[in-house]
């Protein structure tokens, strides 16, 4: 069995178009590509959640107004984002960019949608396609708890993949 790193892989949900204007996330770190530690919060948003973004992923201001709000959460959650060797996201730019508005972290964002895409003749890059493909359960999409679980899996399952040498990617 291949050597399986340290990774954190995680997703998040939006309120509005705006940057930072996170309402759901969710994290799970992986260890010996084994669940160590998962984590979901649904986070107060600065902004409200516009009526088009509930309709994607269900959070409703009501949902969201007694929740934590993202620096009080961040406090919490930043040590498991700085203890891995890497972090993974399904389309890792949206993720990344909103997670950016916070903090930057100087440690390499990995994409499992082009990772799959590189690695294996999938259909479209949804998660949901990648998923499927590759026989995992993945819930309801576009609930970060399932949606950053599905990623952990994807990601478990390219770095199992011979033909994927994480240093290669990693020095890209």
């Amino acid at each position: 069995m291949k050597h399986f790193p340290t990774f954190l892989a995680f997703d998040l949900e939006t309120a509005n178009a705006r940057t930072g204007s996170i309402c759901s996330i969710a994290f799970a770190v992986i260890e010996k590509g084994k669940v160590k530690h998962f984590h979901s919060d649904l986070i107060k948003p600065e902004t409200p959640i516009c009526a088009p973004f509930t309709k994607i992923h269900g959070i409703t201001n009501a949902m969201v107004y007694h929740a934590i709000d993202f620096d009080s959460y961040w406090k919490q959650a930043r040590t498991y984002f700085n203890q891995v060797d890497f972090i993974c996201a399904h389309n890792v730019s949206f993720d990344k960019r909103h997670l950016s508005f916070y903090e930057e972290l100087n440690i390499p964002f990995l994409c499992t949608m082009k990772l799959a895409n590189e690695l294996w003749l999938v259909p479209d890059k949804k998660l949901t396609t990648v998923a499927q493909f590759l026989g995992i359960d993945h819930g309801t999409h576009h609930n970060a708890s399932d949606d950053a679980y599905t990623c952990a899996q994807i990601m478990i399952e390219i770095l199992k993949d011979e033909t994927f040498d994480l240093s290669t990617v990693l020095n890209r």
